[in-house]
């Protein structure tokens, strides 16, 4: 059964690479997987996998993204989710096998992700991020009001389920799903340091 074949959490290894290149390396378990993602990000290896889902917050729902060469793409007859600023693709894989993920981390300069009532989001946590908690986020950028209604996801393979994670500490290239309920106010994170 190839649900039980799933081992532990993927676990992301960083680099630099070049300038201002972001590095992911991404040990990919058989089963369902959530795999880091930015605009024109380079997607190596793993070429047995060709199709990926990627969360739309204005659809609430997924695209069906296609590989063409090292991208992902939404496939004929989806919608041009490019405009939008997510993080993460789902992919699944028949077995284990190690995917890099290349993008420039100049996109990320100046840029937040505000966060509104009631929506669904993924985001894929950049250096700037790295040694912090979920906590220290939501009390230096959000309201104290609303702690309670911002929860934050993080994808456990074995499991192959999303979990309620609120502790532990962040590292780039982790995706997080971000769900928030009634917010008193929009909560804006900034995605530089």
């Amino acid at each position: 059964d190839i649900w039980k074949q799933t081992s532990a959490n993927v676990t992301v290894q960083i680099s630099p690479l070049r300038g201002n290149d972001m590095l992911w390396r991404t040990n990919l378990t058989i089963g369902w997987n959530i795999i880091p993602s930015e605009e024109d990000a380079a997607f190596l290896g793993c070429d047995d996998i060709q199709k990926a889902y990627r969360y739309s917050t204005s659809r609430g729902d997924y695209v069906e993204m296609e590989r063409f060469g090292a991208q992902f793409i939404p496939m004929a007859g989806e919608p041009d989710v490019s405009g939008e600023r997510t993080g993460g693709l789902a992919v699944f894989s028949r077995k284990r096998c190690a995917m890099s993920i290349v993008a420039d981390s100049g996109r990320l300069s100046g840029q937040w992700v505000t966060l509104a009532s009631n929506q669904e989001r993924s985001i894929t946590v950049p250096y700037t991020w790295y040694g912090k908690t979920k906590a220290d986020l939501l009390a230096a950028y959000c309201s104290p009001l609303d702690a309670g209604v911002i929860l934050f996801n993080t994808w456990d393979a074995k499991a192959q389920r999303w979990i309620l994670d609120y502790t532990s500490t962040l590292y780039p290239g982790q995706v997080l799903q971000i769900k928030t309920r009634n917010l008193t106010s929009a909560c804006t994170l900034p995605l530089w340091g």
